[in-house]
């Protein structure tokens, strides 16, 4: 499990996905915009998920990376 809270356009989700291809990805950004933009970045990663409000979300006890803004 990768997440990112504060994903922005998805381009450093993107890069961490390729460190670990076989990863699901949570990609979470209180900006819509940069939702459809990381939507977008993330559309070969069919495991990506986006979340409008951080803090909503709900991040799964064991996960392989963390990456904040």
């Amino acid at each position: 499990m990768i997440a990112d809270i504060g994903c922005g356009t998805g381009h450093p989700t993107r890069t961490l996905a390729g460190r670990s291809p076989t990863a699901r990805l949570l990609a979470i950004d209180a900006s819509t915009a940069m939702l459809i933009a990381a939507r977008t970045h993330l559309q070969a990663q069919p495991a990506a998920t986006a979340n409008a409000s951080p803090t909503c979300a709900t991040l799964p006890s064991s996960r392989d990376w963390l990456r904040t803004r």
